[in-house]
């Protein structure tokens, strides 16, 4: 078990996965950590790239004062963020790996921050990283037990990395299950403050967003979708939860151009569990749930674009016949393009006239013979 008694491991493996069913749990682990090593500071912070403060920090052993004044001051100028936040999952790295020894006895973080604490060493590792978030667990030693104990807490944190990093996924899934549509497959689930900056993503988001098709993230960090209506509702949405008239909507959706529908929902504190894992964080304020599908009902832009060219279709009128060749029914078509089913009925009225359909069943065999 490598530097660790067999009843430490225990310990300490037991609480990770404890904390990865009941976020309330990740300070019990925290505090486990500072009673194996002497003096230790204990600490998990979670950030979102881009973003200059700490989404959450938890904490065991330090003063109350300092970790306020890290959040509100520190936590922006920590030396050792940038070389933290590069390294993979699961690797362990300390003191000058992270920022090199005379470099960070020159900041003011140093100066202002660690050295009235008595602490100067460092050790921790990154147990879950992406483009959206990214969780360090770490700790900080005292001055005068540093060279003794950093060799320990190595040991340590080396033990303990692949229990952490399957805590977090544990956690993960749970967390993704807990919010309205994230789990629902072809679905993409982002969590967005008012002015639109992403702190929670789902997988589905993630992998969007990274190819830019149907979701993307501008200079300034702030997320939209590449339809331009999709783009403005968002954006007026956002506005309307952040504002403090109370009129904004509770949720709105839009079926888009380019074969998705969008849905928008306010979110407040009681809408989420009260026991968050250490990727989503607790919620103080409203914020904006974004969901985004693609399915069968919603055809892509380059299908819809051909047949509307071929027959003189509208784009809502090729989608519904592209959907109908899918398998879906008006209804269903009317629910997932989130208009009435009289609207539909007329658009499929339109596409039978403009191809030269007497009914249904001849509209299905002409397109199935195109492809």
């Amino acid at each position: 078990m490598d530097g660790l008694s067999r009843q430490d491991y225990a310990r300490l493996s037991t609480l990770a996965y404890a904390a990865a069913l009941d976020g309330a749990l990740w300070p019990a682990l925290l505090q486990a950590m500072t009673g194996v090593i002497e003096g230790l500071r204990a600490h998990l912070i979670l950030r979102v790239p881009g973003q200059a403060e700490p989404v959450s920090t938890l904490v065991a052993g330090y003063d109350p004062a300092f970790i306020r004044s890290y959040g509100s001051a520190y936590g922006r100028q920590n030396p050792w963020t940038p070389a933290a936040m590069a390294a993979p999952v699961g690797r362990v790295l300390a003191d000058d790996e992270l920022c090199p020894a005379d470099r960070l006895r020159r900041t003011a973080f140093h100066a202002d921050w660690l050295a009235p604490q008595g602490l100067s060493g460092v050790a921790g590792l990154t147990i879950a990283s992406g483009q959206h978030s990214w969780c360090f667990l770490g700790g900080n030693l005292e001055t005068r037990r540093h060279a003794a104990d950093l060799p320990r807490l190595r040991r340590m944190l080396d033990t303990l990395a692949p229990h952490l990093s399957q805590a977090v996924e544990v956690g993960r899934r749970l967390e993704t299950a807990a919010i309205p549509g994230a789990a629902t497959p072809g679905t993409a689930a982002a969590l967005l403050t008012p002015d639109r900056r992403a702190v929670w993503v789902n997988p589905q988001a993630a992998a969007w967003l990274e190819g830019g098709q149907w979701l993307r993230q501008g200079p300034d960090g702030r997320l939209q979708t590449a339809d331009a209506l999709g783009a403005a509702l968002l954006r007026r949405f956002c506005a309307e939860t952040g504002g403090r008239s109370g009129t904004a909507a509770r949720a709105q959706g839009l079926a888009l151009a380019d074969g998705c529908v969008l849905r928008l929902a306010r979110l407040v504190p009681a809408d989420l569990p009260e026991r968050p894992g250490p990727i989503l964080p607790r919620l103080t304020t409203p914020m904006v749930l974004l969901t985004l599908t693609a399915d069968s009902a919603a055809p892509g832009p380059d299908g819809i674009a051909r047949l509307a060219a071929d027959y003189g279709l509208t784009a809502a009128e090729a989608a519904v016949a592209l959907a109908l060749v899918g398998g879906a029914s008006l209804r269903e078509i009317s629910d997932r393009r989130e208009t009435s089913l009289h609207t539909v009925r007329n658009q499929l009225k339109s596409v039978l006239a403009k191809t030269d359909c007497r009914r249904q069943a001849d509209l299905l065999r002409l397109l199935s013979r195109q492809g």
